[in-house]
């Protein structure tokens, strides 16, 4: 641009610099509104931004205030180009007919891909368990395009132009072709939580607990029966971590559930503490790992024996193993008893906890009738410990 203004200011011209703007817009207007013209601003001496939005301001920039700053560059845009453009524009929802400004299409379909790539869970942008051919465009296209400072002229008109080919018996790529291959990866991405994490997850749960490589029934079904074949006694226990949590999915599932996949969601969620939507693969792995072991450290537990004596009215509590923590209320209609073991490290926030029971009953508690805090502590030890 600093050329073209530097020959139309000196003579014969002598055309002052406020009416540059107003002569370049339209002779650029057609060319503008094909998508052929564009700029290249010099932000600074290592970043060059390519403008693709032209209007009144971006003019008087290039041709007065800052013409040394902005290159004009010219993309020949063919029936090719048209079909890519249209069909991006069908698959993320942009309005666009053939006498739209294509340098204005092109940063709508930018936009939209932003919004839509942001909306997206995190296990779908970066999981390596979809088809090949729909990772390839996610990563080198689609990851690309929603970058905020990309180039979506380049990527559209020219990588999109050259990674994809006509189909066999086909002179040139089609909007339609443009818009199935697109479409077809945008709706893999969409679902991947539904229809790849998920079944995995279910799988897992089903080879964990059914004791099988197929794993080849409902997980809440597997679970369910082996929670039922555990001892009644360990059905109640109350052990640390993961453990207790299988315990208490077994029970439900063994009540029965309305819905598989909020189950296994759930049951994911509970254990890893993270939405499986923003799971990467590694973590399928990992959620096994602790399915096992927390399965191992239910069927392993022992819980203490409690006797009765034969009067009725004295119960006899074994001694619990190592590492265990027995806790017993009996009152005239028998005897409250669970087994837990109990965690070497207090978090953060179990260490909260820890100050806001004991400030509450050092305070409430004191002001409280004689036996009342006594029984406000034991029933919510019951809930606790169901």
């Amino acid at each position: 641009m600093k050329d073209a203004v530097a020959v139309l200011r000196r003579p014969p011209y002598g055309l002052r610099s406020r009416c540059l703007s107003l002569l370049f817009a339209p002779v650029l207007k057609p060319y503008v509104q094909r998508g052929n013209i564009s700029f290249e601003y010099d932000k600074s001496k290592s970043s060059v931004t390519r403008v693709t939005r032209i209007d009144g301001q971006v003019l008087d920039d290039a041709a007065v205030s800052s013409c040394d700053k902005y290159r004009l560059v010219y993309t020949d845009i063919g029936e090719k180009h048209d079909a890519i453009l249209f069909g991006m524009a069908s698959v993320f929802d942009v309005n666009a007919d053939q006498g739209c400004d294509r340098g204005q299409l092109i940063g709508e379909i930018h936009e939209a891909v932003m919004q839509w790539w942001r909306a997206l869970p995190g296990f779908s942008r970066k999981t390596a368990r979809m088809d090949k051919q729909v990772m390839l465009i996610r990563d080198r296209i689609l990851h690309q395009l929603a970058a905020s400072d990309a180039d979506p002229q380049e990527i559209l008109l020219n990588v999109i132009a050259t990674a994809i080919q006509p189909a066999e018996g086909k002179e040139a790529i089609s909007q339609a072709a443009v818009s199935d291959l697109f479409g077809g990866v945008k709706s893999q991405m969409d679902d991947a939580v539904e229809e790849v994490l998920l079944p995995s997850l279910s799988t897992v749960i089903s080879q964990v607990f059914q004791g099988k490589e197929d794993g080849g029934q409902p997980p809440s079904e597997c679970l369910g029966a082996w929670y039922a074949d555990l001892a009644t006694e360990k059905q109640e226990m109350r052990l640390a971590g993961d453990a207790t949590v299988v315990i208490q999915a077994g029970r439900k599932a063994n009540e029965g559930i309305p819905n598989e996949s909020d189950f296994v969601r759930d049951m994911a969620k509970t254990i890893t503490g993270m939405a499986v939507e923003n799971w990467g693969d590694e973590m399928v792995d990992r959620f096994r790992g602790r399915l096992e072991s927390a399965k191992k450290s239910v069927e392993e537990a022992e819980p203490p024996t409690v006797i009765e004596g034969g009067d009725g009215n004295t119960i006899t509590v074994e001694r619990p193993k190592q590492g265990q923590i027995s806790i017993m209320v009996a009152d005239a209609d028998g005897a409250f008893r669970r087994v837990f073991v109990p965690v070497s490290n207090i978090t953060p926030g179990g260490e909260n906890l820890r100050r806001i029971i004991e400030g509450a009953i050092e305070g409430i508690g004191r002001t409280l009738p004689t036996g009342e805090c006594e029984t406000i502590l034991v029933e919510v030890l019951r809930d606790i410990l169901k």
